[in-house]
């Protein structure tokens, strides 16, 4: 059974595994990683950066919030949206391969969309050729509103 939940500190390790596994880099558009090799060390410090960032809020005026999708305390599904002046910016929505298909995808949306529209955030994200990920946001009243450099900005 999948429970989702929204990650601390104490999850930190968790995510980092996930991402490594996955093969990902930290979804940061201030401090991505830009060449094809990931360097697991700036994506443990970039998390770090982060969580950290978000117990300082008010005085970064950014923050980055993760959601976990875990099965028998096994990561199997990230939600990232990074938060500034009132708008959200879903960086990454990553389910591992044996779990794709299955809704966990949706799931995680979901639990972003109830969390922005609680907090009266403009919920928003850039999609580069991803047919699959197009329907599934549009399927839940995202819209197209933009693009840049070849990604589409769809918004809630």
């Amino acid at each position: 059974m999948i429970l989702i939940k929204q990650a601390s500190w104490k999850d930190l390790m968790k995510v980092f595994q996930f991402l490594k596994m996955a093969g990902k880099d930290f979804p940061d558009p201030y401090f991505r990683v830009t060449n094809k090799k990931i360097d697991h060390i700036r994506v443990f410090a970039r998390l770090i950066k982060h969580l950290f960032l978000n117990s300082f809020q008010k005085l970064a005026n950014y923050s980055t919030v993760m959601w976990l999708a875990e099965d028998r305390d096994r990561v199997k599904g990230v939600a990232i949206v990074g938060i500034r002046n009132g708008k959200a910016l879903l960086h990454d929505i990553y389910v591992s391969r044996d779990f794709r298909r299955r809704g966990v995808g949706s799931e995680l949306l979901k639990v972003v969309i109830d969390f922005c529209t609680r907090r009266n955030y403009v919920l928003g994200l850039y999609v580069k050729n991803n047919t699959s990920a197009i329907n599934l946001y549009k399927k839940n009243g995202f819209k197209i509103t933009g693009s840049n450099n070849g990604s589409i900005y769809i918004e809630l």
